[in-house]
């Protein structure tokens, strides 16, 4: 057998090694913070399949009204709206997102939106990386009942 030569000395993970680097932790981030702020949503490779997951999650399609029809799509998050301002970027929605706080529990932000060329994207979205729980039923559900054409 052969016998792997070292790549070089094995860096330290003892507890005071850690506490030694610890102030450091956050060098450098005063420069990021500078940088202007790209959506994440837009440029990871895995993003397509991580957002269907979000939308299984986060997102609802609504039916309004019984005899006229409207629909719309809900995306909702709790704590953060950098990830909804993103996610509206990517299918260009035109919507705000807006926050409301229920019964003293803390801030939920929601984006809802009417347009029928956003909601084709996102179907066009989930039709590409499908929907793999209950929002996929949701789904076909909401593509049976009389809508513009999506």
């Amino acid at each position: 057998m052969q016998q792997r030569a070292a790549a070089g000395p094995v860096p330290q993970r003892t507890p005071p090694h850690y506490y030694a680097l610890r102030p450091r932790k956050y060098n450098g981030r005063a420069t990021l913070l500078l940088l202007p702020r790209v959506p994440v949503c837009t440029f990871l490779p895995y993003c397509g399949a991580w957002l269907a997951g979000f939308i299984e999650a986060a997102g609802c399609f609504l039916h309004h009204g019984a005899v006229l029809i409207s629909h719309s799509f809900l995306l909702s998050q709790r704590f953060d709206s950098d990830i909804l301002n993103a996610i509206c970027t990517r299918f260009s929605v035109k919507a705000k997102v807006n926050s409301r706080t229920i019964r003293g529990a803390p801030k939920a932000f929601y984006v809802e939106t009417y347009s029928s060329s956003t909601i084709s994207r996102v179907i066009a979205h989930c039709v590409q990386y499908p929907l793999l729980g209950e929002k996929a039923l949701q789904l076909q559900v909401f593509l049976l009942r009389p809508t513009p054409d999506y």
